[in-house]
């Protein structure tokens, strides 16, 4: 997948947009029309791959106003997690108490992501910076093209070094080459080392804490309403106060909130406290894994823009990994819940402590004054 992400920085980011709505859309048909195990397969693969490469995201980064970047980011993401509401009325609608009619919740959003398709063909421009930042190369004669491809090979040690040719490995060449964007990833990879605590073992903790099936579904219907407010509300701090002060925020309400949901779920308290702690959590935490790699696009020149954030996907999995064999080692011999703590706290306080003393403040940068410069 993070292979494919950085087709952006070669064909656009228009081009691979389009390709993801009509795989994720597709997806989605073939599993609404699946009388068979490996339509199903094909249809599900098709949405597990295309649906975490938020091309739509990077548009609004690149196309919004510098002093409110993440203001309409955050506007347009939670727009997103309220969509999920629409989940249970499609339930509601479609299946009823029948479970055998599960195919149907898929077939509304398939046909409507088609559709919207060929509006994203008909009306969504490429984003300004890309066109212009890909104009000023094509500008450049072929055969100084061909004269400059040469000198670097001439250099080619050098030319590693610095390299800002798309592709995973250059991008990930030119992120440890790069001071700033060499201690976002460090702190992006300790960040990192809480995801399976904080994402995987909730529902787990809540059954062995005494609750039933019906509480915990009732706990999980404050998710997207509560990680929906967090995420609209964060832009707006974030264009206001900074992008550090703004993770450092939400990773200390990701921390708190975990140990309100560990005591709520462990005391007996009411299912919607334990879910409204549970969104709080888990909301905060994607929030603050989500502004580090805004920080990262932040000191990045457009032509390889997409290519670093598919490599940082790439790069911060061995500190998710980290955290999950601890956790897997861990429950062998603990109670569920410490493993996930030892994980999330050092995770999330040893980040912010690296994200305060060896990161510069991004808020404000213009993209196209990051092309300038570099």
């Amino acid at each position: 997948a993070p292979f494919y992400k950085v087709l952006g920085d070669r064909i656009g980011r228009k081009p691979l947009f389009v390709i993801s709505t009509f795989g994720m859309a597709i997806g989605m048909v073939l599993v609404f029309l699946s009388r068979n195990y490996w339509v199903y397969l094909i249809g599900a693969t098709f949405i597990s791959f295309f649906l975490g490469h938020d091309m739509q995201i990077l548009f609004v980064l690149e196309e919004a106003p510098s002093d409110k970047r993440t203001t309409l980011y955050s506007i347009a993401k939670s727009l997103g997690i309220f969509g999920t509401r629409g989940i249970p009325v499609l339930r509601k609608l479609l299946m009823g108490n029948d479970g055998t009619k599960w195919r149907n919740i898929y077939g509304i959003p398939g046909f409507l992501g088609l559709v919207f398709v060929v509006l994203i063909i008909l009306f969504v421009k490429e984003t300004s910076v890309f066109i212009d930042r890909r104009s000023e190369y094509l500008a450049i004669p072929r055969a100084e093209r061909l004269e400059r491809a040469r000198l670097e090979k001439e250099v080619a040690k050098e030319a590693k070094k610095n390299s800002r040719k798309a592709g995973i490995i250059p991008a990930i060449r030119y992120i440890f080459s790069h001071q700033q964007l060499r201690s976002l990833m460090i702190v992006q990879i300790v960040f990192c080392t809480a995801m399976m605590g904080m994402s995987s073992y909730y529902q787990p903790i809540m059954k062995s804490g005494g609750m039933t099936t019906e509480q915990i579904t009732e706990a999980l219907v404050a998710y997207p309403i509560v990680f929906g407010i967090l995420t609209m509300s964060s832009g707006f701090i974030s264009d206001k106060l900074g992008r550090k002060l703004t993770i450092t925020g939400f990773s200390a309400v990701a921390l708190l909130s975990y140990v309100g949901f560990l005591i709520s779920a462990y005391s007996g308290a009411r299912p919607i406290l334990v879910g409204v702690f549970y969104a709080l959590y888990i909301g905060a935490y994607w929030i603050g894994k989500d502004y580090i790699e805004i920080m990262m696009t932040e000191n990045t020149p457009t032509d390889i823009r997409a290519s670093v954030m598919a490599a940082a996907n790439f790069v911060y999995m061995g500190g998710a990994a980290v955290g999950y064999f601890v956790i897997v080692g861990g429950i062998l011999f603990l109670p569920m819940w410490l493993p996930c703590l030892i994980t999330i706290v050092p995770g999330l306080v040893v980040a912010t402590f690296l994200l305060a003393t060896r990161v510069k403040e991004t808020k404000g940068i213009d993209y196209a004054a990051i092309d300038e410069q570099d």
